[in-house]
């Protein structure tokens, strides 16, 4: 992710081999199978890092790495888990409630 043409984020996790073995290590995935990372680029990060870590599950984390810059990274066991999670996340995020053809 660029800012003022300035790189501020580089994600690029690689996985390769026996994934699933890699993915049920507890120190990697701890058996999850979904994965979704989460920037929130702009005023008021700070302030959203509290909730944000509310929502997460014990496998997902957040930090400020800049000012004004907040990662997030959820893990969940499938793709339902996964956007069950996105949803409040984003709702947090934006302020306001994702589009319909989000709900579950």
């Amino acid at each position: 992710m660029l800012r003022a043409g300035r790189l501020i984020v580089a994600d690029a996790p690689r996985l390769s081999g026996d994934v699933a073995a890699i993915l049920d290590r507890a120190a990697v995935a701890g058996g999850a199978w979904a994965m979704a990372s989460i920037v929130y680029a702009g005023t008021g990060a700070e302030a959203l890092l509290a909730p944000v870590r509310a929502l997460l599950s014990a496998l997902g984390g957040a930090s400020l790495i800049a000012p004004g810059l907040l990662f997030a990274r959820l893990l969940a066991a499938d793709g339902f888990d996964l956007r069950a999670s996105l949803i409040p996340l984003i709702t947090v995020l934006a302020a306001t409630a994702p589009p319909k053809v989000w709900s579950l």
